[in-house]
């Protein structure tokens, strides 16, 4: 077998690299040969890297194969190399342009770190998505559900919704945009919150703002004790509509409520997501309500 044969056959795995070697202990070409190949299966691009630095690399690893000992190969030899450094190069492109999701599903809770060492906790039923930061002038985050953000200082941070934006440098705030809701509590720094439409509102640390029949509110102190409370499970409500409290159920604790009641109520308390009975006695006995699990189901009397 001639050394063409020899290492079409090693590549499309018909012969092991073993018996390749002994194959070609005495011819110093052949063996170059193996090194340049296996060379180049072996180029790996690490998730942080820049397109550049990946492409640096690349173009140094070629650099040093073109100064290997040149050896007469068929262009099927040639072509599978130059497919294989094809693939990496394509392959690196979308590793850095995909964004990477992050979704904490109903009943859970997610704790992230971002690639600039900023962290984030999910609530339930949330996800984040970002790009590759150190390609942005602005550090992007796209969020859907709600999110409490601690951002390390550096350039422009944002925050993305369905709802509207908020602009930080550095600092910590919860942000909930769920539906047509805009909830955001500013810990420590400041942010700019602007709506779809244009509307802004610029937060203290410890000043909130939500969006009401269609406007932000001017910025109010808020509790912190209750405000982002579901950090440690514990939900608090004010007169809410018993159904939005229930929707809340549903995601902490990924049940389905099925309550049919066409009376009015609300529901001033809280509960806290360690617990499904105790949140649910909390919930409906006040109201006089009884309730009835069936597996994943509660039905509500």
């Amino acid at each position: 077998m001639n050394r063409e044969e020899l290492i079409k056959e090693w590549i499309a795995g018909r012969l092991s690299t073993e018996d390749l070697d002994k194959k070609i202990k005495d011819d110093i070409e052949l063996a170059n040969l193996k090194k340049v190949i296996s060379t180049s299966s072996e180029l790996d691009v690490p998730k942080k890297r820049t397109k550049e630095e990946a492409w640096n690399l690349l173009s140094s690893r070629i650099e040093t194969k073109e100064q290997s000992r040149s050896v007469n190969l068929n262009p099927y030899v040639l072509l599978s190399i130059a497919a294989s450094l094809t693939l990496i190069v394509v392959a690196s492109y979308f590793i850095f342009t995909l964004p990477e999701t992050v979704t904490a599903p109903k009943g859970q809770h997610i704790s992230h770190i971002l690639p600039d060492g900023s962290q984030v906790w999910l609530n339930a039923d949330s996800e984040i998505s970002y790009g590759n930061f150190s390609e942005q002038e602005t550090r992007t985050v796209n969020l859907t559900g709600e999110a409490y953000f601690d951002v390390k200082s550096g350039g422009i941070f944002e925050v993305k919704g369905p709802n509207g934006t908020v602009r930080v440098l550095g600092t910590s705030f919860n942000v909930n945009q769920r539906d047509d809701v805009l909830e955001v509590s500013c810990f420590r720094g400041s942010v700019e919150v602007r709506g779809n439409d244009g509307q802004s509102r610029t937060l203290k640390a410890g000043e909130a703002t939500r969006k009401e029949h269609g406007t932000l509110t001017t910025p109010a102190k808020f509790n912190s004790e209750k405000q982002a409370s579901w950090l440690t499970g514990d939900f608090y409500f004010e007169s809410m509509p018993l159904e939005k409290v229930l929707v809340e159920l549903e995601r902490q604790f990924n049940v389905e409520i099925i309550y049919n009641d066409q009376v009015p109520r609300t529901y001033t308390g809280y509960f806290n997501n360690a617990d499904l009975d105790e949140a649910l006695q909390l919930i409906f006995e006040p109201m006089s309500l009884t309730y009835k699990k069936e597996g994943n189901k509660i039905y509500v009397q």
